[in-house]
């Protein structure tokens, strides 16, 4: 399954997409809050993971307009503050969760909303 992950800071997308990849899922990333839409119309992901405070066009507005254009996309808001989840939630996000992201709550989390990948991940992409 195709997860899009949008975070401006880029360890995290890196960190996000290698955990994402060894549970079995292909990832594409950005770091832009305004390629969001785009990668959506062409990338086609089952799931999106998104940061919601981002330079030029944030999470929030990128969650009502996913809702508006994609309306059966899964959601999955981040931020290190809390208070900002909650509104992500009341907004159309699914489910949010903090970071510092854990491995195994962010497999559980994407587990709800698309199935792990039959295959088991090779030792070389470990």
């Amino acid at each position: 399954m195709k997860i899009l992950v949008a975070d401006d800071e880029q360890t995290i997308t890196m960190v996000v997409q290698k955990i994402l990849e060894n549970a079995g899922h292909e990832v594409v990333t950005t770091n832009d809050g305004i390629q969001v839409s785009v990668l959506i119309k062409t990338e086609k992901p089952d799931l999106l993971i998104l940061d919601i405070l981002m330079p030029v066009m944030d999470g929030i507005e990128n969650i009502l307009a996913t809702k508006v254009n994609s309306p059966h996309l899964p959601i999955i808001a981040i931020s290190s503050q809390p208070k900002y989840l909650n509104s992500a939630v009341g907004l159309g996000a699914n489910s949010s969760i903090t970071k510092p992201i854990m491995a195994g709550k962010l497999l559980d989390m994407v587990n709800q909303y698309i199935p792990p990948s039959v295959f088991p991940p090779t030792p070389s992409s470990l």
